[in-house]
């Protein structure tokens, strides 16, 4: 007789507890119906659902511009130096410029009779063409106006056969100091290098 009891009783339990249960939902129902019918089935009444929300609209803000101030460069003076000779036993006066570009600004020192170098200091940065110039002279058999260039037959070692006297170009960059410009080449026709600046 308990063993019937007992076995009443925990169908009694198994009946209660398939009555809260809820339904099987396909799982392509969406989650408010799935929530609706498990609270349902639980005896628990729900408010009426609120219509369905529209999807939120996507609003795209176009990138403001900001204005920045650049920050300056600072370009630093340089300088160029290098080597003189002159096919003749003493180093005449000689002016040594350095031209940038046709027309463009120039810069120079003049050195006395005997100098085996030379420096042109505050070069601003750029590209520029060296020529030195025999400068009047009192003394007998220096010939004045004579020029000679930093050119490709200088490049080539002013050996037979450096022919090309086109000027090299020198590149001068912020604060840098450019060294072994010799303007040595004597030997182009004349005309080749620019004239003299006054």
């Amino acid at each position: 007789m308990r063993a019937v009891v007992g076995i009443a009783v925990v169908g009694l339990g198994l009946a209660a507890a398939c009555t809260f249960m809820p339904a099987p939902v396909p799982p392509t129902a969406d989650l408010a119906k799935i929530v609706e019918a498990t609270l349902a089935a639980q005896g628990i009444n729900m408010p009426p659902t609120s219509p369905a929300l529209d999807p939120p609209t996507l609003v795209v803000v176009a990138p403001t511009e900001v204005q920045s101030t650049p920050t300056p460069v600072v370009l630093v003076p340089g300088s160029i130096s290098g080597s003189l000779s002159y096919p003749g036993s003493v180093i005449p006066p000689l002016l040594i410029v350095a031209f940038r570009g046709e027309g463009g600004p120039r810069f120079s020192v003049e050195v006395p009779q005997g100098s085996a170098t030379y420096t042109i200091g505050d070069v601003p940065p750029g590209i520029y063409h060296v020529v030195a110039y025999v400068v009047p002279s009192a003394s007998e058999g220096i010939l004045v106006g004579l020029a000679a260039g930093y050119s490709n037959a200088v490049a080539c070692g002013l050996r037979f056969g450096c022919d090309d006297h086109g000027l090299l170009p020198v590149v001068v960059g912020s604060g840098e100091a450019v060294t072994g410009i010799d303007p040595q080449d004597w030997y182009a026709p004349e005309g080749t290098f620019p004239p003299m600046p006054d």
